[in-house]
């Protein structure tokens, strides 16, 4: 789900993710809006993945071919989480 999801190998299903500090590079209205999402591991990464400190943040839709243009498609490094996981899944 746009906003919700994210692709991380070294986390487990269901684990929250909190993103405290989008790190540098990213616009404050883009870095505003992923602060305050509800982000939570649902899905395996497949590309670029093998750091593990990898995440990728489901935004959207792809909706075109150059997609890494769009305003809110950003890579960082250095970004600040804070992780969670839900009792039920301890």
């Amino acid at each position: 789900m746009p906003w919700q999801s994210v692709a991380a190998n070294h986390l487990a299903p269901g684990t929250r993710i909190r993103i405290t500090d989008c790190g540098p590079g990213v616009y404050d209205e883009i870095c505003a809006r992923v602060k305050s999402a509800h982000w939570r591991v649902d899905d395996l990464c497949s590309i670029g993945c093998n750091d593990a400190k990898h995440l990728d943040l489901y935004i959207g839709e792809q909706t075109r071919a150059d997609f890494a243009s769009e305003d809110f498609y950003f890579a960082t490094k250095n970004a600040t989480v804070q992780t969670s996981v839900p009792k039920a899944l301890r």
